[in-house]
């Protein structure tokens, strides 16, 4: 099986490198109403180009999986922004990242904020979910890219009745603009909706699973995720996507929430099992490092995997196993 890894958004080996460069409303109050814009604009290329110089580092040390902040527009979706095509606005930019993206194949995505939640009961929460959605889709269609570049979210609250909150899930779905739809993955949390669950909602939507392989140890009903994983990795069968999971190790073990908190790096331990496992049930895997200490984290395990016996290393950020 060949291992692809990646990381999120910020580089902690990159200098003042940050896509992630933002202003509250607060603050933006403090200029004139007629510079809002004006002064949204230059955030957001500072941004862009901050995020294609991450992508060129991220080809130089051979890093192919890679996840997009959300902020990359700041204060897009707000009242503040109102009017301002930004896509439009800032489409050099924009195509510039996807064609660099697209040229060295690389796999990029969003993972929309946990505000986005199809499934509530509350009709404006869905609209505003879906206009965030959009957000991502105008970003998306500006670099040029299709519907390979994934969107992952959770499948929201549980309302009382998991039962009842999935089923709003599907039904809220058909809501959801068609260019949407085609983009997004559902990701098994932490507290609420299990793998099982999530599999079974994507099963019904037709779309692919992200298998969190830490968010399963916190919770997992007694499930076996083993028994799942030919199901879930058999989602991304039409995608031309190999399957993707979320790796993290947790901060702590004393409380709950300790055990649910991301740690700066990644135990080997909390992947190499699954990893033999994997192996039984797919050719190709990718595999998004999700510790507090981003690219580093991602090198450190890689270093480590590498020493391990049965792995062979690849590149710099992947290895067969």
């Amino acid at each position: 099986m060949r291992v692809r890894l990646g990381y999120v958004a910020l580089s902690l080996e990159v200098k003042d490198s940050s896509p992630n460069k933002t202003i509250t409303w607060k603050n933006l109050q403090k200029v004139n109403p007629q510079y809002y814009i004006s002064r949204l604009r230059l955030l957001s290329k500072e941004n862009l180009k901050n995020q294609l110089r991450l992508l060129r580092y991220n080809l130089g040390e051979k890093i192919m999986v890679y996840r997009f902040t959300s902020k990359l527009i700041p204060l897009a979706t707000h009242e503040a922004a109102a009017g301002w095509d930004f896509a439009k606005d800032l489409a050099e930019e924009f195509a510039e990242i996807g064609e660099f993206a697209r040229k060295h194949d690389m796999r990029i995505s969003f993972h929309p904020d946990h505000f986005v939640n199809l499934n509530s009961p509350k009709e404006d929460i869905v609209a505003k979910s879906i206009q965030d959605l959009n957000y991502h889709l105008q970003q998306s269609l500006a670099m040029g890219m299709d519907e390979r570049m994934k969107f992952n979210i959770h499948l929201g609250g549980a309302y009382q009745d998991k039962g009842k909150s999935i089923q709003r899930l599907i039904d809220n779905f058909r809501l959801v603009p068609e260019e949407i739809q085609k983009r997004l993955t559902f990701e098994n949390d932490d507290k609420t909706f299990t793998a099982q669950e999530t599999l079974e909602a994507c099963q019904a939507l037709g779309i692919p699973m992200v298998l969190d392989i830490h968010h399963h140890r916190c919770n997992h009903e007694q499930q076996d995720i083993f028994s799942l994983l030919p199901a879930i990795f058999a989602s991304w069968k039409d995608t031309g996507l190999p399957p993707k999971i979320h790796v993290s190790s947790p901060r702590g073990t004393e409380s709950p929430a300790a055990m649910r908190s991301h740690a700066d790096f990644v135990d080997l331990h909390d992947l190499l099992p699954f990893l033999h496992m994997a192996k039984q049930h797919t050719d190709a895997l990718d595999v998004m490092v999700e510790a507090k200490n981003k690219d580093q984290a991602l090198k450190q395990l890689m270093s480590e995997l590498s020493k391990q016996e049965g792995v062979h290393p690849l590149t710099e950020a992947s290895f067969e196993i």
